[in-house]
């Protein structure tokens, strides 16, 4: 198997073609001149005929050679410069490639991530609602909130909310007492009828009998 053609013989090859000096058609031709038989290498460009080598008549191989070499080698070479402009063309769109991997990888990366810190804090939430749900609705207890909990504690969490601005509304200060405030002994939620709103356990009686 022949050798990679190496840069410099490349080059050594370009330098060697003549170009544009004898620019045209290059013929051989086999020429029997009285018994004389040999061939020849001959330039043609129109009416103009110019003998460029001469050779035994047993060279006709090496005539022809010759003279298909002056077209031959700049195709071959133009075919060169092709493949090596294709051949640098994909270099350079697998180097793309290869960069568009990298992000997409990275980019998996990072949604992975995104969804592992996301399930855990979904787990989180969801470890969170059990817990509203267990102090809102004790086992063996009522409900510290007057509508049942479905499947969102929305309503509840929104009554609760409306439950505390009427209650700060109301109060005027810090102290339960001073506003006629109570905390229900059986669900420690802050009342101010005589009836619990969350259990609907009565006032406890003050000292003294009243109310």
């Amino acid at each position: 198997m022949a050798e990679r053609l190496s840069p410099e013989r490349e080059q050594e090859i370009r330098e060697s073609h003549p170009g544009d000096w004898y620019a045209g058609e290059w013929r051989s031709e086999y020429v029997d001149d009285c018994g004389d038989a040999y061939y020849r290498v001959i330039h043609v460009e129109g009416e103009s005929v110019t003998r460029l080598a001469m050779l035994p008549d047993w060279a006709g191989p090496i005539a022809l050679f010759i003279a298909d070499a002056h077209d031959a080698v700049p195709e071959l070479l133009a075919e060169v410069d092709r493949l090596r402009a294709a051949y640098n063309a994909v270099s350079e769109r697998e180097h793309d490639l290869i960069n568009e991997r990298d992000a997409v990888l990275q980019r998996v990366a990072e949604l992975e991530a995104q969804r592992e810190r996301r399930r855990v804090r979904l787990i989180a939430l969801q470890n969170d609602a059990l817990n509203m749900r267990g102090a809102l609705s004790p086992n063996g207890e009522d409900r510290k909130v007057p509508m049942p909990l479905g499947d969102t504690l929305t309503p509840a969490v929104e009554w609760l909310i409306n439950r505390v601005a009427e209650l700060e509304a109301a109060a005027g200060d810090k102290q339960p007492e001073a506003r006629g405030l109570w905390s229900c002994g059986e669900c420690h939620a802050i009342n101010n009828a005589d009836t619990c709103m969350v259990c609907r356990a009565p006032r406890p009686a003050r000292k003294g009998g009243a109310r």
